[in-house]
């Protein structure tokens, strides 16, 4: 019997080999089974090794630590003379048969387990052992010797539930005569019934026992049928119950909690986003693609000047430009560099109202009947001012007369323009001649060549009351009168502007 205490200890050591957590072994627990098994005798018995039954109660006090109640029998024969249960011991060839009855209280000792079934245990007890004869002893021959004991438990084992209320068991234990220095070794097998207590260990805490569970270290907080196995409805790898976003359509690619990612954040999931990558706050329609309602090739959100004109050229911002400033975008403009404040039309090309060859925005004086010739700010040459006098060079008359050559015309048309145009402003018309001739007939040729070039402007539809008349003679010479040249400059027709 001195290889019990080994065998007792690779039992416990067993028994605890998969500690994990007490946390999950059950308390306020009653157990009630039986068990079968073998007894082997001290060899100091001279008993048979017989085989033996037993009835057990238990109770888990707390997680790891219960009582337990234990009463077996085993039924054996003395079969050798020397046995210490009796004084006197048998004939040779004569056997006594016997009963061996134990009871024991013993702690019991959990070990925590990881595993779904499996637990190891330790117990730790005292007891009494009885030995009872079956037969009357012959007296002066065979006398009844030392017939019971108290024993020292010690052993242990392991549980496999095949339910939540019924486990196997199997035990091996070592019980120590206190006073008699005796040890017997008792392997067991047996089965459990579990009554009350805690709920049925739940190690990945799913709501299923760990019997039930077919699918251990369940991740806290997913949803689990009936078996304790996980689903995932919309089969995005994210289990039911930690998926924050069930129902996701089946192929998106997810994030760690199950909702869809979208790496280009424009608001439309990657397994939708037909666009990938697009430009942070451009908007997009709904297959993730980003707009560009006016055409520009600058994404709405990203376009500062939306509702450009389609074909304009724009800037890295979405806005239209307007490199010579004139009103009209560059793609549509059809005059590029157009002068500043230059009027265009719709197309950016500069518009000349009356045709002078000036621009409008540079034309001073629009309105220009067409054909004028004009200055360089758009108004008719002849511009005097009030108080002003101008000599008609190039208006002359046939010698001696008032007919009015018709060498004249081109000068006088210029006077006309500039009249029609400044429809306000009133002229007197002054007549001059050189010295030749007699001061009176000077006078009246004056006269008359002023009024003949009156009528010549009344005749082409300038109000008379606009008009004056008058002859100086040879009053007011430029210059001398002594040579050609002289005369010539003096003999003129001024035209002074009065209003």
């Amino acid at each position: 019997m001195r290889k019990a205490p080994m065998l007792v200890g690779i039992l416990l050591v067993f028994g605890f080999l998969s500690a994990d957590s007490l946390a999950q072994l059950r308390k306020k627990n009653w157990e009630i089974g039986g068990y079968v098994g073998q007894a082997f005798y001290a060899t100091e018995l001279e008993l048979n090794d017989e085989n033996l039954f037993g009835l057990r109660v238990a109770y888990s006090i707390t997680k790891w630590l219960g009582v337990e109640v234990s009463f077996d029998r085993s039924s054996t024969e003395v079969d050798t003379a020397g046995s210490t249960l009796l004084s006197l011991g048998p004939l040779p060839g004569e056997e006594f048969s016997m009963d061996v009855d134990t009871f024991k209280v013993d702690f019991v000792i959990n070990a925590a387990s990881g595993h779904r079934r499996w637990r190891g245990y330790a117990l730790v007890g005292l007891g009494r052992i009885e030995f009872n004869e079956n037969q009357d002893f012959i007296p002066g021959v065979v006398q009844p010797g030392n017939t019971s004991s108290s024993i020292f438990d010690i052993g242990g084992g392991a549980r496999w539930f095949l339910t939540d209320l019924i486990s196997f068991r199997a035990d091996l234990r070592l019980e120590y005569a206190l006073g008699d220095a005796f040890s017997n070794l008792k392997p067991t097998v047996g089965v459990s019934f579990h009554l009350g207590g805690e709920g049925a260990r739940d190690l990945d805490a799913d709501g299923v026992s760990d019997v039930k569970d077919e699918c251990a270290d369940t991740p806290s907080g997913a949803t689990v049928d009936i078996h304790g196995c996980t689903s995932d409805s919309d089969n995005d790898e994210a289990l039911d119950g930690l998926d924050q976003c069930p129902g996701t359509p089946e192929g998106w690619p997810v994030d760690d909690v199950g909702c869809p990612t979208d790496a280009d954040g424009d608001e439309v999931p990657d397994g939708a986003d037909q666009c990938a990558d697009t430009p942070e706050g451009a908007r997009v329609d709904d297959q993730g693609c980003p707009l560009d309602t006016d055409k520009d090739e600058i994404f709405d959100g990203l376009d500062e000047c939306e509702g450009t004109i389609e074909g304009a050229v724009v800037d890295g911002v979405g806005c239209p430009i307007d490199s010579d400033k004139d009103g009209v975008f560059d793609g549509i403009d059809q005059c590029e560099d157009t002068p500043t404040r230059v009027v265009v039309d719709t197309v950016g090309c500069p518009v000349d109202s009356d045709k002078d060859g000036i621009f409008d925005g540079l034309d001073q004086c629009p309105g220009s009947v067409p054909g004028t010739r004009v200055d360089e700010t758009g108004c008719p040459r002849i511009r005097p001012a009030v108080g002003e006098k101008l000599i008609l060079e190039g208006v002359v008359f046939d010698p001696g007369s008032d007919i009015l050559a018709r060498d004249s015309y081109p000068v006088l048309d210029e006077v006309l323009i500039t009249m029609q145009y400044y429809d306000d402003w009133k002229f007197e018309i002054q007549g001059h001649t050189d010295s030749d001739g007699m001061v009176d007939a000077n006078q009246s040729l004056s006269d008359r060549r002023a009024r003949s070039i009156l009528r010549w402007f009344l005749d082409n539809g300038i109000d008379p009351e606009r008009l004056t008349s008058k002859g100086f003679g040879e009053s007011t010479p430029l210059t001398d009168n002594l040579t050609d040249i002289g005369k010539t400059r003096n003999r003129r027709v001024e035209l002074l502007r009065t209003q």
